[in-house]
């Protein structure tokens, strides 16, 4: 059944620059997806996770991310897990509420580890700044890329900007146009 095509708005329809309504999908093979930016990293469907990515360099830092949590969740949890089970077994204590605890334990782990690598090592803005550095070619500082994320990651409508076109620009005017071309468009989105 063929999709029916909307309209982009005009503000979007008319920048120099294209967006891209495409993000892809993990695990490799899987077709590529629309998803807006409020779904989860992970998207459990009937068959398969899916991690929602938008450039390579995000991909690699989401799976990163989980990857460094997990490692840093279990780390403590091994070493904590087997003396207080052997305590409470002690004690007395069902095993459906050692293993309730244990689930919750590392659960609670794998937040906090995930928390901590988001504030100190993989900050949100590595995957805009690998991109604009490394694909684009722009010479930009890591606070400007903070202020050009929103660029690289879907909006609600599952649009992002890859912004191409500027690698055919010279390289003294292409943050110059990036940043004009995000002034624009958060000017156009407050009103």
């Amino acid at each position: 059944m063929p999709r029916s095509r909307r309209r982009l708005p005009e503000h979007i329809r008319d920048h120099p620059f294209k967006s891209s309504r495409r993000t892809g999908r993990f695990p490799w093979g899987c077709p590529r997806s629309i998803g807006p930016s409020r779904q989860p990293l992970i998207h459990w469907s009937s068959a398969v996770a899916t991690i929602r990515y938008t450039t390579g360099y995000d991909l690699l830092h989401r799976i990163t991310t989980i990857g460094a949590s997990l490692t840093l969740a279990w780390l403590p949890f091994s070493l904590v897990a087997p003396p207080a089970e052997r305590m409470m077994k002690a004690v007395g204590s069902p095993d459906w509420l050692i293993t309730t605890l244990g689930v919750v334990f590392f659960l609670a782990l794998y937040v906090a580890a995930l928390l901590l690598l988001a504030r100190t090592v993989l900050t949100p803005t590595l995957p805009s700044f690998l991109y604009l550095r490394l694909s684009l070619g722009v010479p930009a500082t890591w606070r400007e890329a903070a202020h050009l994320r929103f660029l690289f990651f879907p909006d609600d409508n599952g649009h992002w900007y890859p912004l191409r076109e500027v690698r055919k620009l010279p390289r003294s005017q292409r943050l110059v146009r990036i940043r004009d071309f995000a002034d624009q468009l958060r000017s156009r989105s407050a009103a």
